[in-house]
C-alpha cells in the first residue's frame, strides 16, 4: 500500500520539483530573480525532502514549494493511518477510544503552543508583525499535531462507511445535522475575519480557535460526504457527484501541485504597479486557475497516467499480462463481431486491462 502510494504521487511531485527549479530560467524582468530566485535556490538544495516527504519538517525559508507541506504530512499520515485502521477492525471501541484521546490531547498541545507564544489564531498573512505569521508557520501550521483531528475523522468515517451501511436519517435529524456542520464550517471560516481586517486579538480566543477549527471544518465535511454516500445530500450531493466533475476530479492533485508556477511568474513579471480592486482579483483568479488546470492536464498525459498505466503492468503477472495470438480463422471473426482488427501479436488480458483503466481513474 505504502509503495502503490509513493509511486503514484511522487512522479508528479518530482516534476513540480523540477520546475520549480528551471522556471528562473524562462524569463526575466526587474522583480524575476528577487521573487523566483529563493524559491528555485531551495528547491535546488532541498528537493531529496520531497521525495522523502520530510518537508513539513524544514523551516519555511528552506522549504522547497512552499506548499509542499501537505503532500508529506498526508504521506505520514498515510503509514501511521495503517496500523490504526487495522486496529479499528479488530477492536473498534478500544482504538475508538486511543484516537479520540490523541484527537484531545493534539487539540490541546496546538493550543498552549498558541497561547505560550501569543501567536495568532490561525495563518494572518495581511498582518503587521510578520514574525508572528512566521512564528505560526513553523510551530503550528507546518507541524504534523496539529492536524491529528481532521486525520482522525477522516479514518473514522471511512471506517464507518466501510463496514455499516450509511444510515438513513428523518427529516428533524437531518435538518438538525445541516445546520450544526454549517455552523461548524462558518464558525471555522469567518470567526478571524475580525483579525485579518488588523483588530488586535485574544490570546484565549486565538488559543481555542488554533485548536479546535481544523476539527470542527472536518467534522463539517465528513456530515456532508456521509449524506452523499447515502444519496441524502439533495441538490448538493447531485452537484458533487455530477459526472462533469469527473475530468477535474482527475486534475485536482496535479493542480494543487502546479498552482503556485503562474502565480509566482505572474508576480515575477510584473514591471509597474497595478490596482488590486475585486474585478481585477477575479479575471486574476480566473486566468491562474485556467492556467493551473492546463498545466495539471499536460502533466497528467505526460507523466501521472503513464506511470499509472507502468506500474499497472509491472505488477500484473506474466499469465494476465498476454495471452496467446488468435488462429487466422479467429482473427477474421474477431474482425467481424467488433469491426475492428484483431491483433494477432500478444494482447493485454481482461486483468491487466481492468488494472490500467483503474489506474486512469484514480
Amino acid at each position: 500500500m505504502v509503495t502503490h502510494r509513493y509511486w503514484r504521487m511522487t512522479p508528479p511531485f518530482a516534476l513540480t520539483t523540477a520546475l520549480f527549479i528551471l522556471v528562473p530560467t524562462i524569463g526575466s524582468g526587474p522583480m524575476w530573480w528577487e521573487v523566483l530566485g529563493t524559491p528555485s535556490e531551495n528547491c535546488r538544495l532541498h528537493w531529496w525532502s520531497n521525495l522523502l516527504y520530510f518537508s513539513n519538517y524544514m523551516s519555511y525559508t528552506k522549504m522547497c514549494m512552499l506548499h509542499s507541506w501537505f503532500l508529506s504530512l498526508n504521506m505520514q499520515y498515510f503509514i501511521i493511518g495503517i496500523p490504526l485502521a487495522l486496529m479499528l477492525f479488530r477492536n473498534p471501541g478500544a482504538t475508538s477510544v486511543v484516537i479520540l484521546a490523541l484527537t484531545l490531547a493534539c487539540s490541546a498541545a496546538t493550543s498552549t503552543v498558541a497561547y505560550l507564544n501569543n501567536l495568532p489564531p490561525t495563518m494572518l498573512m495581511m498582518t503587521s508583525d510578520w514574525s508572528k505569521a512566521k512564528q505560526n508557520l513553523n510551530m503550528v501550521y507546518y507541524q504534523p499535531f496539529t492536524h491529528f483531528g481532521p486525520f482522525a475523522v477522516g479514518l473514522c468515517l471511512g471506517y464507518i462507511l466501510s463496514v455499516k451501511k450509511a444510515p438513513r436519517f428523518s427529516t428533524a435529524t437531518l435538518v438538525a445535522g445541516w445546520l450544526t456542520s454549517l455552523s461548524m464550517m462558518g464558525a471555522s471560516l469567518f470567526a478571524p475575519y475580525p483579525f485579518r481586517k488588523g483588530d488586535a486579538f485574544s490570546p484565549v480566543f486565538s488559543a481555542v480557535y488554533a485548536g479546535c477549527h481544523r476539527t470542527l471544518w472536518t467534522l463539517g465535511v465528513a456530515w456532508l460526504t456521509l449524506l452523499c454516500s447515502s444519496n441524502q445530500a439533495g441538490l448538493v450531493g447531485s452537484a458533487l457527484s455530477s459526472s462533469t466533475l469527473t475530468p477535474l476530479s482527475k486534475l485536482s492533485y496535479l493542480t494543487y501541485l502546479l498552482h503556485p508556477i503562474p502565480i509566482y511568474v505572474h508576480v515575477a513579471s510584473t514591471k509597474e504597479a497595478f490596482q488590486l480592486d475585486h474585478y481585477y482579483m477575479c479575471i486574476l483568479y480566473l486566468g491562474i486557475l485556467t492556467t493551473s488546470i492546463i498545466l495539471a492536464y499536460l502533466a497528467y498525459v505526460t507523466v501521472e497516467l503513464p506511470f499509472a498505466s507502468l506500474e499497472a503492468i509491472l505488477t500484473s503477472s506474466p499469465a494476465e499480462t498476454s495471452k496467446p495470438a488468435l488462429p487466422l480463422s479467429q482473427c477474421k471473426e474477431e474482425h467481424r463481431r467488433n469491426g475492428s482488427a484483431a491483433s494477432r501479436g500478444p494482447a493485454l488480458s481482461a486483468p491487466t486491462q481492468a488494472k490500467l483503466n483503474e489506474s486512469s481513474r484514480l
